[in-house]
């Protein structure tokens, strides 16, 4: 790999990797490929922390009623009301 001359050109050959395209990018276009990446990473994490806690749940005796307790919980702290319903 060759040594780029110059600012635009190390630009220019990172965002080749990154996007496929050749150009040198703009302050917008850097942007917007870090919230990309954010949200793929909080995307990975919550799919994660979902696989983790699907993992306990199912160990318990009660699987199904934990996740109602579960749901009920969360509405209880999102909104302030929880039905048994």
């Amino acid at each position: 790999m060759e040594e780029p001359e110059n600012q635009n050109n190390l630009e220019s050959e990172i965002w080749s990797k990154l996007k496929k395209e050749k150009k040198i990018p703009e302050i917008k276009d850097l942007a917007n490929v870090i919230k990309e990446i954010q949200f793929n990473n909080k995307k990975e994490k919550i799919s994660h922390e979902t696989e983790q806690k699907e993992q306990v749940i199912n160990k318990l005796k009660y699987p199904r009623t934990a996740k109602k307790v579960l749901l009920m919980l969360k509405q209880l702290y999102e909104t302030g009301f929880a039905s048994f319903a």
